[in-house]
């Protein structure tokens, strides 16, 4: 079974083919995969959203774009008192890593400096592996962040780069891939994203899964759409449970090395992480997302731990 593990050998017309005619060997060999490669280590995460609203940008999906009518909470950057307390909750709940996720296009300068100064107290009160995301920065103010403190960062890619067009037209994919190389040359581990349900094909996301593995990404958060009203995208059906284990399956045959991690979106679907597991997932963000409701901390743990994950790999990364 070990050639099925080396990423040259699972061709694209092999996954559609198991996809077709044999979905339990697909699911099957994407467990054997994640233990073969990984181990049964599972990757906890907890986000923040530390500026909420107002967001320039039309991602078609988003209840943060200024162009949508969705209600939800809006604000500037957080408090460093609020977001030291909610990091050293997460902390208490034995989770390894604490994301700081903003709305906008970018922060500006003077936004970037304040983060770092609340990366610096975090880096100072906790012991949590801290990750960022903070929209299409340059390469000046990645550096800033990473001397700061900063370890990784986050810039979802969303879909295939030919589909992109169809979900956004105020930046561009290629704009999010230039970040993304920018983080990776001072030195950020790196974190990219799938968003599904947005009217994209199977097709679509091998093609985004491939693109992962061509750029290293080792923490592939899979969201599924939640159609929120006032969103452009209010009225799209929600992706059917099939669908999405097929999407998690094929994402880890393909990047056979990286941490699958079921992120927002979740909850649409009752019992969703025990059966993530069984296709090879191993990595979840835990606890409150960013305008949706998340998960709670302690049945999502005892899950994991039931699913014979053990918690965290303590790999410094």
């Amino acid at each position: 079974m070990k050639e099925m593990f080396q990423i040259k050998q699972i061709t694209r017309d092999q996954i559609l083919n198991m996809l077709k005619a044999d979905r339990n060997r697909l699911f099957k060999i994407a467990f054997e995969c994640r233990e073969y490669n990984l181990g049964n280590y599972f990757d906890t995460c907890s986000i923040v959203n530390a500026k909420s609203g107002n967001c320039s940008e039309d991602c078609k999906w988003c209840a943060q774009s200024g162009k949508h009518n969705s209600v939800i909470e809006k604000y500037p950057l957080v408090d460093e008192r609020s977001v030291i307390q909610r990091a050293l909750f997460i902390q208490s709940k034995g989770i390894k890593r604490f994301s700081l996720v903003t709305s906008g296009k970018r922060l500006n300068d003077d936004q970037v400096n304040k983060v770092s100064r609340l990366i610096q107290s975090l880096r100072n009160r906790t012991d949590l592996h801290l990750c960022g995301s903070f929209g299409l920065l340059d390469k000046s103010q990645l550096e800033k962040l990473k001397a700061a403190g900063l370890q990784r960062y986050h810039c979802n890619l969303e879909t295939s780069a030919s589909f992109f067009i169809n979900v956004c037209t105020s930046h561009s994919y290629e704009e999010k891939i230039q970040t993304i190389i920018w983080a990776r040359e001072v030195g950020l581990d790196l974190c990219s994203g799938l968003l599904m349900g947005m009217g994209e094909s199977m097709s679509d996301r091998i093609d985004l899964a491939y693109e992962f593995n061509r750029l290293g990404i080792l923490s592939i958060p899979i969201n599924i759409l939640n159609p929120i009203p006032g969103t452009q995208f209010e009225n799209l059906p929600v992706s059917n449970e099939i669908e999405i284990l097929d999407t998690l399956a094929t994402f880890r045959l393909i990047n056979p090395r990286a941490y699958i991690r079921l992120a927002g979106g979740r909850s649409l679907i009752d019992g969703l992480l025990m059966k993530a597991i069984a296709v090879g997932v191993n990595a979840s963000i835990l606890g409150e997302l960013l305008t949706t409701s998340g998960s709670e901390i302690d049945d999502d743990i005892a899950t994991i731990k039931h699913g014979g994950m053990q918690i965290n790999n303590d790999d410094g990364k």
